[in-house]
């Protein structure tokens, strides 16, 4: 089964439950789908990072797929991990480009990172934007999430690949 890698950012849905509480529940819009990607034989895993996004794999039919790239969500290019970053175009690289710096690292952190790009592969501009995130926190006074300033550990891109085989 083929696969795709989106950068989605979570969301928050708040639903009154008894006694007056509130069930807070963070999640991914691929979540909308797990029933139809599982149910083809399909499955999907993510990696969280900064900025309150995530990495997320998905294994699924080509029908699956057309339905979920039809979403609009942000698909990094279709190429194998060991791909050289010289072999996307230019505009691809602007894009990525824009979405590590939307999540909040810097231009500097991203260049000292990937340095090379007929070096650097696919694959490590993954683990790079997978190197670090901050937990979250439900702020209720305010009703929005907080990320704590510390920073937190991720899951590596091998359990990705491991979780959501090609």
């Amino acid at each position: 089964m083929p696969v795709r890698y989106y950068i989605q950012e979570y969301r928050v849905t708040r639903t009154p439950v008894d006694g007056g509480r509130e069930e807070i529940v963070r999640d991914l819009p691929i979540a909308d789908f797990t029933e139809q990607i599982y149910a083809a034989g399909g499955a999907w895993s993510e990696i969280e990072f900064i900025g309150n996004r995530a990495l997320v794999k998905v294994r699924a039919p080509d029908a699956v797929l057309a339905a979920l790239d039809a979403q609009g969500w942000f698909e990094l290019p279709r190429r194998a991990l060991n791909t050289r970053l010289s072999q996307l175009t230019v505009a691809q690289r602007n894009v990525i480009r824009a979405q590590v710096t939307a999540a909040g690292y810097t231009l500097q952190e991203f260049q000292t990172a990937l340095p090379d790009f007929t070096v650097n592969t696919v694959a490590d501009l993954l683990r790079f934007l997978c190197s670090r995130r901050h937990k979250p926190r439900w702020n209720a006074a305010n009703a929005r999430l907080d990320f704590d300033p510390i920073e937190q550990p991720t899951k590596s891109l091998a359990v990705l690949e491991r979780e959501v085989a090609d």
